[in-house]
Parts: structure tokens; C-alpha cells; sequence
């Protein structure tokens, strides 16, 4: 996309403030978002301390990697970190201990980290509801 010609610049500038302004309310870059550690962080930032800042960007870019760009380039039988396979439904600790007790079908590597794949959660979301049989005695 080539730059609008540079007199455009200001009025263009105006009429995208004011479509902004107009949206009303505010827009939040995260839900998830922890308000006052953002602003401590911001606030160490500021006074010239940016390893705090820099930690936090590169967590929330390691965590967009993972749900986003890891999980659809690998194919449904990958096998990917369980970070990629969180989900509204299923949360990083649901699927960690849904592996380690052996309903999700993974794999814990030598760094201890567990793996699973898309194939795998699909079929323990299948069963994962489904009541066990009464053992008979």
C-alpha cells in the first residue's frame, strides 16, 4: 500500500481520529490485560528500565505465536507444545492434566513440556463428557 501524498497527510490524520472518536468507549488491546502491572512495568519503562517491558511484549508474542501461527502451520496430527491447543474450551492446566492423567493423548518431552495434536484433542473433546461404564463386582 503506498503512502497517501504527503499534503493528505494532516486531513487524513483528522477524519481517522474522528472515525475513532466516534467508535465510542474504549478499545482494549487485551482482555486478559493486568491493568496496574502494566502500568508499573510502563511506569519502570519510563524512568529508563525496559527489561520488564521488553519481558512483556515477548510473552504476549511467544502466546500469539503459539495459539495462531505454531497451530495452523502444523497439520492436524503434529504434534505441538499444549500452549498452541488452549482454547475457550480448554485451558493450558485442563490440558496439562488431562495429559498427565492419561485422557489426552501426548507426549512429555525431555524438557518436560507436554505435546499433543489437534487429532488428539478433537477426539478427547469427543469423549470428554461421555460417563465411564460401572465396573461390575
Amino acid at each position: 500500500m503506498p503512502p497517501p501524498p504527503w499534503p493528505l497527510v494532516p486531513s487524513l490524520l483528522g477524519e481517522w481520529t474522528e472515525e475513532v472518536c466516534a467508535v465510542g468507549g474504549r478499545i482494549r488491546a487485551a482482555d486478559d490485560l493486568d491493568r496496574p502491572a502494566y502500568l508499573t512495568i510502563t511506569e519502570r519503562a519510563d524512568s529508563g528500565d525496559y527489561g520488564a517491558l521488553g519481558a512483556l511484549i515477548a510473552q504476549r508474542h511467544a502466546r500469539h505465536l503459539m495459539r495462531f501461527v505454531v497451530l495452523n502451520v502444523a497439520g492436524p496430527a503434529r504434534l505441538v507444545p499444549l500452549a498452541a491447543l488452549v482454547s475457550e474450551d480448554f485451558s493450558l492446566a485442563a490440558l496439562r492434566q488431562a495429559a498427565q492423567h492419561g485422557r489426552l493423548d501426548a507426549v512429555q518431552g525431555a524438557d518436560g513440556g507436554w505435546r499433543s495434536s489437534r487429532k488428539a484433542l478433537d477426539a478427547y473433546r469427543a469423549t470428554k463428557h461421555r460417563r465411564r461404564p460401572k465396573v461390575q463386582q
